[in-house]
């Protein structure tokens, strides 16, 4: 289905999506509002069962953008998005995601910071700003304080380390993007294949094709002053799914950890289990003191539940890894 008129481009803006009907409305209309022109958007709907195809078809009538929407059987969101890039007619290649909402200078801002880059440079992106439907319920404000979006992995030694976006340099190479925020070369993206379509649930694909970019020779750059608003989910039972989605990709890449070149990315992936048992059981020790100081800097009740939930959350990593690593060797996981 198109929109507007076609023409030359050389951004394509590629989205997966699926059974996000009503939440797409404000992505696309943020789409509309970009400052940077032109560019063309390629919706893939990975089989919805919703209303999104007739969301998709009414704006698809009344847009003036390049616009273009393709509905596929489920496949997962890494399929989705390949299908995307193999129709995307820009040299380069934006990702965003259909809980998000775009500022007008988002495009413009990715195009400027990649263009500024030298040849070497795959991608660039930004972190993100968490907004909930519901900011004074009990589970929003702990995924408010969580703020887990703006911590950004950087190369930290022996391991990937999260670093908090105002501490990171311009001109430090980021292991990997969130795909929710960043713009890449399309032909980076052809060279290592687009992303491992194994990975289906959201978690794990986009660091996972960053790494192969790595190992191919590329590098990545973060601009902290391009964000872009992720829309969370304000309940306590989406945000353990999130993780446990999060846990198998980690575990995946586990598996793959011998395929990335990079010592740092493999060291970070060895030993994974053995690692969730660790961090499990330090946090246990340090609980008094994270408690202590989560009321401190929340208020009591709020400071209470961050600390409670981020120790149940420890446990189910450790429980969602177990769990993988013996589908693992009984063959089952896929």
């Amino acid at each position: 289905m198109t929109g507007g008129a076609r023409q030359p481009v050389e951004v394509s803006v590629v989205v997966a999506t699926m059974n996000r009907g009503e939440e797409l409305n404000d992505l696309l209309a943020s789409l509309e509002s970009q400052t940077f022109q032109p560019f063309e958007v390629v919706i893939v709907n990975d089989g919805s069962t919703d209303g999104t195809v007739a969301t998709l078809q009414r704006f698809a009538e009344r847009t003036s953008l390049d616009f273009r929407f393709i509905s596929q059987e489920n496949r997962g969101v890494s399929a989705a998005r390949n299908v995307g890039i193999g129709a995307a007619r820009g040299r380069l290649v934006a990702f965003t995601d259909d809980d998000c909402v775009l500022l007008p200078q988002w495009l413009e801002f990715l195009f400027q910071a990649l263009q500024r880059q030298p040849e070497g440079v795959a991608g660039v992106g930004g972190p993100l700003d968490t907004v909930v439907k519901n900011p004074t319920s009990l589970a929003g404000r702990f995924v408010k304080n969580q703020d887990d979006f703006n911590y950004i992995p950087v190369f930290g030694g022996p391991v990937i380390l999260h670093r908090h976006v105002s501490r990171v340099g311009e001109e430090e190479n980021i292991p990997y993007l969130r795909t929710s925020n960043a713009l890449f070369r399309k032909d980076a993206l052809l060279a290592v294949r687009g992303f491992d379509e194994a990975f289906r649930q959201p978690g794990g694909e986009d660091p996972d094709l960053c790494y192969r970019l790595i190992s191919a020779g590329w590098r990545l750059r973060l601009r902290k002053e391009i964000r872009v608003l992720h829309k969370s989910r304000d309940s306590f039972s989406a945000y353990f799914r999130s993780l446990r989605n999060y846990l198998r990709g980690e575990f995946r890449k586990s598996r793959k950890r011998r395929l990335y070149l990079e010592p740092v990315i493999r060291r970070t992936y060895s030993l994974l289990f053995f690692r969730k048992i660790a961090v499990a059981g330090l946090f246990t020790l340090a609980f008094p003191a994270t408690l202590f100081s989560a009321m401190k800097r929340f208020g009591g009740i709020d400071g209470a539940v961050y600390a409670l939930v981020t120790l149940a959350s420890k446990y189910a990593a450790l429980a969602v890894t177990a769990r993988c690593q013996c589908e693992s060797v009984r063959g089952r996981f896929h």
